[in-house]
């Protein structure tokens, strides 16, 4: 499939919307505002998902047959139930969970030391992967999984494009970890008050119990549980790296956030783990607006999401200044999201990093328009919660 680079050549070629052959297979690129938010929202009676096709590569269920009913559970039952775990009013269990083991883990790089020289890449990610699997599976997991989980992650290109002997790593790092987590849910499971994961936070054991209902077997619940959690630790560990390296890579940006969080803090905490206990919405507060905006930024300037459909009957979606886009059965359609965050008639000079970007002129924070920022996807597909 074009990478994203290649897709913006297209675009700069071909306009907006296009399409191309590849595999046998006519695949519509839309890149407009309008076009991608149509698209998003249009239901499946006209356009039906393919991602589920994906899961069988990913997890290692190699039934086929059993794919369309597996995705059908993660996305009506797990994703609802992991969504309502990771809602507001009750995430905050995990989320402090995950800011004091974060915290003892950076830490613990210093060794009493006024500072140290570390790889900004190899330290996000464990720290990261580390304290996200506290926070989700609790303190009796086997973290030292991590090497196990990197392989599996770096293994995804070779495993999603089924070369032989370039995807063993990623599988063999993707099965370890699939035993593992067999052996800890076979050994903490309790059937107690409805089912819980002992020692696991409240959303993983609503997922696992949404999981062991439906009619699967164990290993098909493991390989669906792990390729959950892979997709959680990749996007937190990605996006938590590209926020520090945007950041600490630029003098002014690091010294007026780090500014903002010094104030905030002087202000309405009295240390630092007084704030790491508090409801994680605080941050959502008017007291971090340049923090927010440097987040959204960064998620715009390097998210790339990816949502195919297929068309199942002749249809239309509506484009810009009333024009339609028509697709045809049998057709492949997919979002250029990222064509549309470095549109210049939608952002000034999009290819810079701005960290007021979306700051009004009080500087106070502004969420950006759904129809032009769209890097969780939309419609019933959605991130939910993100």
């Amino acid at each position: 499939m074009c990478r994203s680079t290649e897709l913006c050549g297209f675009r700069a070629r071909y306009g907006t919307a296009y399409k191309f052959l590849a595999g046998g297979k006519y695949i519509v690129v839309l890149s407009t505002p309008a076009t991608i938010f149509n698209f998003l929202q249009n239901s499946a009676k006209a356009l039906d998902v393919v991602e589920f096709q994906m899961i069988g590569i990913i997890t290692g269920i190699t039934n086929r047959s059993r794919m369309p009913y597996l995705y059908s559970i993660v996305e009506h039952k797990a994703l609802i139930a992991f969504a309502h775990g990771m809602a507001r009013r009750t995430y905050v269990q995990s989320a402090v969970s995950f800011s004091l083991d974060l915290q003892k883990r950076l830490l613990a790089h210093l060794g009493g030391k006024s500072e140290v020289t570390v790889s900004l890449l190899d330290f996000v990610q464990k720290c990261i992967f580390t304290s996200n699997t506290v926070a989700l599976l609790g303190p009796h997991f086997d973290v030292d999984v991590f090497d196990d989980f990197m392989k599996f992650d770096d293994g995804i290109p070779m495993i999603l494009r089924r070369i032989p002997i370039l995807s063993r790593p990623g599988i063999q790092g993707r099965e370890a970890v699939v035993n593992k987590l067999s052996d800890y849910v076979r050994r903490r499971w309790r059937d107690e008050d409805g089912g819980y994961l002992e020692g696991a936070s409240d959303v993983i054991s609503d997922v696992v119990r949404e999981l062991k209902t439906a009619d699967m077997s164990h290993m098909e619940m493991i390989r669906l549980l792990n390729g959950f959690l892979w997709g959680t630790h990749s996007n937190h560990m990605r996006m938590t790296f590209w926020v520090m390296a945007y950041i600490l890579t630029d003098k002014d940006v690091f010294s007026c956030i780090n500014a903002e969080i010094q104030t905030a803090l002087g202000n309405k905490f009295a240390n630092v783990d007084a704030f790491l206990n508090m409801d994680p919405a605080t941050l959502d507060g008017p007291d971090f607006n340049l923090l927010t905006s440097a987040v959204t930024e960064v998620l715009r300037l390097t998210a790339l999401p990816a949502s195919f459909r297929e068309v199942l009957n002749n249809t239309t979606i509506a484009g810009e200044n009333g024009e339609y886009i028509y697709l045809k059965k049998g057709e492949y359609v997919t979002a250029d999201v990222r064509g549309m965050h470095l549109d210049p008639t939608i952002y000034d000079d999009p290819e810079t990093f701005k960290v007021d970007r979306f700051l009004n002129n009080e500087g106070m924070y502004r969420y950006p328009n759904e129809k032009t920022f769209a890097v969780f996807g939309g419609g019933s597909h959605v991130v939910r919660n993100s």
